[in-house]
């Protein structure tokens, strides 16, 4: 390989690697797996929630599904100050990116939006509430650190009401 391949390549993958759609904090915070998971759920539910409430905004969905999306926008937003606090407070490095998982569905909900605008969102919605919630359920019966703990306690209320206002919505046939 010549030189400047290599030189590139290198800054290619420092570049890389640079980027993660998870948590990260020093080994010296004393944080487990379980509390960087759940900030990292936290982020990624915060992150969707935004993208894909743009999107609507966009055009295409029924007045119900925007009135559920910027019920779920608002708290978003509030959370996003939240968690950017308590990152900072716990030394946590929050994620730069959307796990590809998240950004495929956004992907697929701004391009091929099946069988509409609507279900889509609300599929996906679901779905990304129920698995924040699984984590931060875990993070309250498993996780170590005190504030994540009342972070998650404080969110799940939200998630629950915003999770079953979702349901509602797509069993109404939003």
């Amino acid at each position: 390989m010549q030189p400047q391949h290599a030189a590139a390549a290198i800054l290619l993958a420092a570049g890389l690697s640079a980027c993660s759609p998870s948590a990260q904090a020093p080994a010296s915070t004393g944080l487990s797996s379980t509390d960087l998971d759940s900030v990292t759920a936290a982020y990624q539910l915060v992150q969707f929630d935004l993208t894909e409430c743009q999107q609507l905004q966009a055009g295409g969905a029924s007045p119900q599904t925007i009135a559920v999306s910027q019920k779920i926008c608002a708290d978003a937003s509030g959370y996003q100050v939240s968690l950017q606090q308590l990152a900072t407070a716990r030394n946590i490095t929050l994620p730069d990116k959307m796990s590809y998982d998240l950004e495929s569905r956004f992907i697929v909900l701004r391009y091929h939006p099946n069988p509409n605008v609507n279900a889509q969102y609300l599929h996906d919605a679901i779905e990304s509430h129920e698995d924040a919630l699984a984590i931060f359920g875990n993070e309250t019966a498993n996780g170590t650190d005190p504030q994540i703990i009342a972070f998650d306690r404080g969110a799940i209320p939200v998630v629950q009401t915003n999770l079953d206002a979702l349901r509602a919505a797509q069993a109404a046939g939003t």
